[in-house]
């Protein structure tokens, strides 16, 4: 919460004060092991994603918090697994091979949304002794690290309209002019970001990631809808 006070994250409700520290751990004390038992209901592969999940993030706010490069990639690892958490839930462990490549992308672009976060929250770091990646290798360098995963993330996107990975998504034109939709965006950012480490830069670059990952998830409806429906 410290870091967080320090990098004025004031999107966070601890930060804000809307409730204490103390109604968090009631919270979380009460919904986690109910989270865990209703996901063992499911099927033993969403009980075991559910626990690996859990698990991790009490590592996280313990420990990983204050080891960014691993935490960043925990972050990033929470965006990618509900798909896969949904496709267990769906068929166990015989997940279809297009929900990985969802999940990869999400992984990937959320490792780059985290990085950018990192530059920006670079000073608040240091004062707390937290060694992000910019520590490492500057806050350029992270930038284009986060470049490179978000072309990497876009190039993934493509590959199941090109190669039969699914029927519903192979030579599926609505899925294509979605996907380009949001490799335009994330190759916009990445350019943008590339040299720039303005904080102005970085936030809308944030802001607009955000809205090109939500139409990369429409894009990948849009072959769900087929699959299932026609």
């Amino acid at each position: 919460m410290k870091i967080d006070i320090k990098n004025k994250r004031f999107d966070r409700p601890l930060v804000r004060w809307d409730i204490s520290p103390k109604t968090a751990i009631t919270i979380f004390v009460i919904f986690l092991p109910a989270v865990i038992a209703l996901a063992y209901i499911i099927n033993t592969a969403c009980f075991l994603i559910a626990f690996t999940t859990a698990f991790l993030s009490i590592l996280y706010d313990a420990f990983l918090k204050k080891v960014k490069v691993v935490g960043n990639i925990y972050i990033a690892f929470t965006m990618a697994i509900p798909f896969i958490f949904g496709g267990a839930a769906m068929s166990g462990w015989e997940i279809e091979s297009m929900i990985y490549f969802v999940a990869l992308v999400a992984f990937l672009s959320g490792w780059g949304r985290e990085i950018m976060k990192d530059v920006m929250d670079f000073e608040g770091d240091i004062k707390e002794n937290v060694k992000s990646i910019p520590f490492y290798i500057g806050k350029r360098g992270a930038n284009r690290m986060a470049s490179f995963l978000y072309v990497a993330a876009s190039i993934i996107a493509l590959i199941p309209f090109f190669f039969r990975i699914d029927e519903a998504y192979f030579h599926n034109y609505a899925y294509l002019l979605l996907v380009m939709l949001t490799d335009f965006m994330l190759f916009y950012i990445s350019i943008r970001i590339f040299n720039d480490i303005s904080l102005e830069t970085l936030k809308k670059c944030r802001r607009l990631s955000i809205f090109a990952l939500f139409i990369g998830l429409m894009a990948f409806l849009v072959g769900a809808y087929k699959k299932f429906f026609f």
